[in-house]
């Protein structure tokens, strides 16, 4: 299977498209294509901190933290012009005025070789979903999740236990 190119959706379907229909919508838009987005459109204080997730802060201003592992805790402290963001993981410190480059983030964990740089903790499928909670020489331990009804394909493996 070849990969696909790296092209916006609206440049590779949207525009070339002759049966698609327009409709205005006036209440606002944000893609939320960057950290600093999120920081602009959550809720936060009057110094600017956006929090969210276990959380604390002490003496942040202009700051987003955000943690998406239970858990865990994320604590800033005096932080100014942060996004620090805490996925399961990985975890992410940047100055706000930096936020578009995670591309460059990406790009750098790729040449390095980690996993994190093209693989999601849960591997979605039409069944449901599985994450992977040890990798190791010879074995892998995985939750599995099945969505109600779902059917899962027989399979076999050189390790099976």
């Amino acid at each position: 299977m070849g990969a696909c190119p790296k092209q916006s959706i609206d440049c590779a379907v949207m525009e070339k498209s002759d049966n698609l229909s327009v409709v205005p919508y006036l209440a606002g838009w944000s893609d939320l294509g960057d950290w600093a987005a999120i920081w602009r459109e959550g809720e936060g204080s009057a110094a600017g901190r956006k929090v969210s997730g276990e959380v604390t802060e002490i003496e942040c201003r202009n700051s987003l933290l955000r943690n998406e592992n239970a858990g865990q805790r994320l604590v800033g402290l005096g932080l100014d012009n942060i996004i620090a963001v805490a996925m399961k993981d990985a975890v992410i410190v940047a100055d706000k005025s930096r936020s578009q480059d995670v591309k460059l983030v990406v790009k750098r964990l790729k040449s390095e070789g980690v996993p994190q740089a093209e693989q999601l903790p849960k591997d979605h499928r039409p069944w449901g979903w599985f994450e992977s909670l040890v990798i190791s020489d010879g074995f892998q331990v995985k939750r599995i999740h099945f969505t109600p009804g779902a059917a899962l394909a027989l399979q076999s493996h050189q390790y099976r236990a």
